[in-house]
């Protein structure tokens, strides 16, 4: 596997699991490089570029939550404030990632048969290697 497919691949991955608290390697500023990459071994044809461009704009957002209490502010909540206030947040993480996942699947509702296979490759994850036992002491 070449070094630029191994960018791409990570790249991509990560971008499409990217947890709320990482801004994603696809934002169009940080993950110029490796998502042109993404794009180039895709073959982005002109009548994709809508679905490629709407991806990498639901990609360059980063989370905001609504509210964003100090520790002090937080702290000086009660207990059912404070499950009111994570349910929030929890709420709007979850918008925020389903709107990722949205533009995921129109993008790859766009690509034809070769291009999905292309994608599917590129957002694969390593399966975990076993871990060895540890030697035995004598």
């Amino acid at each position: 596997m070449t070094i630029s497919k191994m960018i791409s691949k990570t790249a991509m991955a990560i971008a499409l699991t990217a947890g709320v608290g990482l801004a994603g390697v696809a934002h169009a500023q940080q993950g110029a490089a490796p998502m042109q990459q993404a794009k180039a071994a895709l073959k982005i044809t002109a009548a994709q570029e809508g679905a490629w461009n709407s991806f990498m704009n639901t990609y360059g957002q980063d989370f905001r939550p609504s509210a964003t209490p100090s520790a002090k502010q937080f702290n000086a909540m009660n207990t059912t404030q404070r499950i009111a206030f994570l349910k929030q947040r929890m709420s709007e993480e979850s918008a925020f990632m389903n709107r990722r996942y949205d533009a995921n699947l129109a993008l790859y509702n766009a690509l034809d048969a070769n291009q999905k296979k292309v994608f599917d490759d590129m957002t694969a994850q390593p399966e975990p290697q076993p871990r060895k036992a540890p030697a035995k002491k004598k």
